[in-house]
């Protein structure tokens, strides 16, 4: 699953706080999507920034969230999964 040409067009690369890479795009029907990636390995700071990330975007209207998977690298080839 990757995104095509005109989706990659559409998004705005942001960063939070703790320097996590959060890619929010707007589909063609309006409905706003949001992709996190993160570097280290699991450890308490990342999985709580990870479901802050996750829930604010659900709180903000957000229509799905993924995770990159091997963060830019994997997100770059098309790798990435809905939270």
């Amino acid at each position: 699953m990757g995104l095509t040409k005109s989706d990659k067009e559409r998004t705005d690369r942001q960063y939070s706080e703790k320097g996590e890479n959060v890619i929010m795009s707007k589909t063609k029907k309006g409905k706003r999507n949001v992709i996190v990636g993160q570097s280290g390995g699991p450890t308490a700071a990342i999985n709580s920034s990870l479901a802050g990330v996750f829930r604010t975007a659900k709180d903000r209207g957000y229509a799905k969230v993924y995770g990159m998977i091997h963060g830019i690298q994997g997100f770059m080839e098309g790798r990435y999964v809905d939270l």
